[in-house]
């Protein structure tokens, strides 16, 4: 008998959106992927067609991540099971409020994602949550995971 989890990615499979639930992973992922001391001068913003777009906080953390690239993007293959980033497209920028106070590093550190659960153990606030972060590039994609997600919450 399949689980859950299993059960849910044959759907999503099927629909066609599996890689998007990936590539949307890895942007909530970034911080525990990276390591927090990376994670600190950096925020993943979004995928699109590919391209994981981060921004960081200066330039000199640009060009360091930029020269790490190739090892971040197999550390992110790594960690979601699947090459879904084929780039990494970084740019300067103001980060939110969520990484101030962080410390610096110079490597990509291994982690232990603590707080990282399994769909089906979200709660609905949660689900709302992450179908209102997804990019209004593809409203039908959205409409999809939507529905796939919210589907517990309608009985």
């Amino acid at each position: 008998m399949d689980n859950v989890g299993d059960i849910l990615k044959k759907v999503l499979e099927e629909k066609g959106i599996w890689n998007a639930v990936k590539q949307q992973e890895v942007v909530e992922m970034w911080e525990d992927i990276v390591g927090e001391k990376i994670a600190a001068h950096t925020e993943a913003v979004k995928m699109e067609k590919g391209i994981l777009w981060v921004k960081v906080k200066d330039s000199a953390w640009l060009h360091h991540l930029s020269m790490l690239k190739p090892q971040l993007i197999k550390k992110i293959s790594r960690r979601v099971h699947k090459k879904v980033v084929n780039d990494v497209y970084f740019f300067w920028g103001e980060l939110s409020t969520k990484n101030e106070g962080n410390k610096t590093s110079t490597e990509v550190e291994g982690s232990k994602n603590t707080n990282y659960k399994p769909a089906w153990e979200y709660s609905q606030k949660e689900v709302e949550n992450m179908i209102n972060a997804l990019p209004e590039t593809n409203p039908k994609l959205k409409e999809k995971i939507a529905k796939i997600l919210s589907r517990d919450y309608e009985k």
